[in-house]
């Protein structure tokens, strides 16, 4: 049964606010493809037939447990980094002091605005990669719910790489920011790759192909 709850973010997200956004949204999307994976880490233990993969499906349930909650403070930092933009831009610019503690405030801001997306994207890679692991070695029945997990961890990761680009615009990254930034196309290959690989795996456990 859904809790009232679990719908509130949902509601947020359609009130037609600049914030929460897309990117609030990749995040919370990315936890759900996390909690996927737990379960299906959690549907492995007990299973005689999976004793073998006992120790390891619990690393896995413990480390998707981490990104899920991670996931989900990223969903409210996004929020309060694009919220924070927002305030830094309706500072006063009358005067020369004015201008530079907007445009100071300005900076620090959008640089919020890339540094939470790019921490989603390296966490919504981990999540993919604890999917195929455990929808090859994890409970077969459970193989279908690592799939969609791995499948939302890549929406969320294609939607906050957009995100990222368009709030970089024209700007080059901060030094700091530059490896992340450039590992973008790279990271979008892979969960390509990995989602490939878990269908692959799906397929020959159950017989089921769902790919072309």
């Amino acid at each position: 049964m859904t809790h009232p709850d679990d719908t509130r973010f949902i509601e947020r997200l359609a009130e037609g606010t600049p914030a929460p956004g897309g990117g609030a949204a990749a995040a919370h999307t990315g936890a759900l493809g996390a909690a996927l994976v737990g379960m299906a880490a959690r549907l492995t233990l007990g299973r005689e037939k999976y004793a073998e993969s006992w120790s390891r499906a619990v690393e896995i349930a413990t480390e998707a447990d981490s990104l899920r909650a991670a996931l989900l403070e990223a969903a409210g930092l996004d929020e309060d980094a694009f919220s924070a933009l927002l305030a830094a831009y309706r500072l006063p610019k009358q005067t020369d002091a004015e201008q530079t503690v907007r445009a100071e405030a300005v900076v620090r801001a959008a640089r919020l605005t890339v540094d939470v997306p790019l921490g989603v994207a390296w966490m919504c890679i981990r999540v993919l990669d604890l999917a195929l692991e455990i929808a090859r070695i994890g409970n077969v029945n459970a193989s279908a719910d690592a799939h969609a997990g791995a499948c939302l961890a890549r929406a969320a990761l294609e939607a906050v790489t957009l995100n990222i680009r368009i709030n970089l615009a024209d700007d080059a990254p901060a030094p700091e920011q530059a490896e992340s930034v450039g590992a973008l196309p790279a990271y979008r290959a892979h969960a390509a790759q990995v989602v490939e690989q878990i269908q692959a795996a799906v397929a020959e456990r159950t017989g089921v192909w769902i790919g072309e």
